[in-house]
């Protein structure tokens, strides 16, 4: 299930003008251009996995600005 929703949501941050950056454990981290596609691409990510109740997901949004040091934030 866990590779299921890595998909998922790999699919949906391009789609909202994201990119996946990385993933831990059961954690991931995605970047976005602007805070408006961030929340866009989490409301799709919650309405896609509502239908899921039994496997939990949170979701958080960083308003900061991101630093790359050695191609990784």
């Amino acid at each position: 299930r866990r590779d299921e929703h890595r998909r998922l949501i790999r699919t949906l941050s391009g789609q909202f003008h994201g990119e996946f950056v990385d993933e831990s454990g059961g954690a991931s981290l995605s970047i976005f251009p602007s805070a408006v596609d961030a929340v866009k691409c989490a409301m799709a990510i919650q309405a896609v996995l509502a239908a899921e109740p039994a496997f939990p997901v949170r979701l958080g949004v960083h308003l900061g600005d991101v630093a790359r040091r050695g191609g990784r934030p």
